[in-house]
């Protein structure tokens, strides 16, 4: 059985800073497919094993709250 996910995220400008941190990291129980789409940055999540996909996606879930903090302490501060 494999498991898929896509999830799109609507803040094209965090492409850069997420490209850094699936660039890495796949390996053979896990994988995610960065790209860009209009307005969006879309993460393609794949696995054949259900604990690596779930942590795949929790992976991504934490690394986009990280950058919505920072992007709203920054906004914050101006």
């Amino acid at each position: 059985m494999s498991f898929s996910a896509l999830i799109k995220y609507p803040e094209p400008g965090s492409y850069d800073c997420f490209y850094p941190e699936f660039q890495e990291k796949n390996n053979a129980r896990a994988t995610v497919a960065l790209s860009k789409e209009k307005n969006k940055v879309v993460f393609m999540i794949n696995s054949k094993d259900f604990t690596a996909f779930k942590a795949r996606i929790n992976s991504v879930i934490k690394l986009i709250e990280v950058y919505e903090k920072a992007k709203n302490g920054n906004e914050q501060r101006s």
